[in-house]
C-alpha cells in the first residue's frame, strides 16, 4: 500500500511537470538573425577585492554591439535544455566577431493554441568571442588563442514566441537579457584591466526546424498526417 502511494505520487509529479505541449524530447536547428549588445558595464564586482576596478572600456558586448546572423542547435528534454550557438556579428564599418556559446538550463512551454507557443527560459553557460574574422582567412580556419577577444561566463533569461508553419517548421521570435563576466584573452589574468562584467540584451528572429522525437505525428492544425 505504501509503495503504491509513493508510485502514484511520483507519477502525478511527473505528469504535472510536463510542459503544456506534452513535449518529451525535441531536437532543433535554427538559422537566425538579430541584434545583441551590452547595456551596462559595472565598475566593481560585488565580491572579491573592492579596490580592484573592472575594465568597462573593453567589455566584449559593448565593443561588438550590433547585428548578427548565425545558427543555434539544441535539444529540449521536458523542461531541460542544452544549446550550442554560433553567431557572426557585424556593424557599420565592417568590424565583426565570431561568438560561440554553449548553455544549459530550464525551458517551459505554454501553448496558446495548436499553432502558437510561448516559452520562458533560463540558461547559463560559457562563450568565446573573437577579436575579428581574421581566423577565417587561415589556410585551415580555426580559432587560436591569439584570435580570441574574451572568454565569457553568462546567464540569460528570456521569452520566445513560436508560430508553427508546419509540423517541422516554425517562425521563432526571441528576446531577453543576460548578465556576464569575462576574461579578456589578450591580457594576463592578473592584469588590473583583464576582467569586465555587466548586463547585455539580445533579440532575434529565426526559422526553427524541430524534430519531436516522440511526437504523435500531427501537423500544426492538429490533424493526423497520412
Amino acid at each position: 500500500m505504501k509503495k503504491s502511494i509513493i508510485l502514484s505520487t511520483l507519477l502525478a509529479l511527473f505528469t504535472f511537470s510536463l510542459p503544456a505541449s506534452a513535449k518529451i524530447l525535441e531536437l532543433y536547428l535554427q538559422p537566425q538573425v538579430g541584434g545583441m549588445g551590452g547595456v551596462y558595464s559595472q565598475k566593481k564586482l560585488p565580491w572579491g577585492d573592492s579596490d580592484r576596478a573592472l575594465n568597462t572600456e573593453e567589455d566584449y558586448f559593448i565593443l561588438h554591439r550590433g547585428g548578427f546572423y548565425g545558427v543555434a542547435l539544441g535539444a529540449e528534454f521536458m523542461f531541460l535544455k542544452g544549446q550550442l550557438e554560433v553567431n557572426q556579428s557585424f556593424k557599420q564599418g565592417g568590424v565583426s566577431s565570431t561568438y560561440v556559446s554553449f548553455m544549459v538550463g530550464l525551458d517551459a512551454d505554454f501553448e496558446i493554441d495548436k499553432e502558437q507557443v510561448w516559452t520562458l527560459f533560463l540558461l547559463g553557460g560559457v562563450a568565446l568571442g573573437t577579436v575579428n574574422d581574421s581566423w577565417l582567412d587561415k589556410e585551415q580556419p580555426q580559432i587560436a588563442h591569439e584570435d580570441l577577444d574574451a572568454q565569457i561566463a553568462l546567464v540569460r533569461v528570456g521569452v520566445r514566441y513560436e508560430y508553427k508553419l508546419t509540423n517541422l517548421i516554425r517562425l521563432s521570435l526571441e528576446g531577453g537579457v543576460g548578465a556576464h563576466i569575462l576574461q579578456l584573452s589578450q591580457k594576463a589574468a592578473n592584469d588590473e584591466d583583464s576582467q569586465s562584467s555587466g548586463v547585455h540584451a539580445f533579440g532575434q528572429v529565426g526559422i526553427r526546424f524541430v524534430w519531436d522525437v516522440f511526437g504523435g505525428g500531427q501537423n500544426a492544425k492538429g490533424e493526423d498526417e497520412e
